[in-house]
């Protein structure tokens, strides 16, 4: 009779763990979709981020050596129209289209620092 009683009384409390180990295994996986939702949200910005950032400094270095590229040919322009610097083109071209060309370039030049 004690036996049966002490069994019952185990059961009982055997029964009372178990409800608690799935609540707290429910509350355990609720907290864990919530913060999986939270995680996907924040890779997926991260994501975003990153490829903005590509995307930004490819255009960045492309308008960099646009600059670089405008300016080198501004100064050979300069020193063409200055007579500075000799090629086969510049025999065939008058003073004042050089300066002309130089002037474009120039601007270009100063354009495209404004810009980066």
């Amino acid at each position: 009779k004690i036996a049966n009683l002490r069994l019952a009384a185990a059961q009982v409390f055997q029964e009372n763990i178990s409800d608690d180990a799935k609540n707290l295994r429910g509350a355990k996986n609720m907290l864990a979709k919530k913060c999986l939702d939270r995680f996907t949200a924040i890779q997926r910005d991260v994501q975003v981020s990153v490829s903005e950032l590509d995307r930004t400094r490819f255009i960045y270095f492309s308008e960099e050596s646009d600059a670089i590229r405008v300016a080198n040919r501004a100064e050979e322009a300069e020193l063409k129209a200055k007579g500075k610097k000799k090629d086969v083109m510049s025999i065939f071209q008058s003073k004042t289209a050089l300066e002309k060309q130089a002037g474009k370039l120039c601007a270009k030049q100063e354009e495209l620092n404004i810009k980066s």
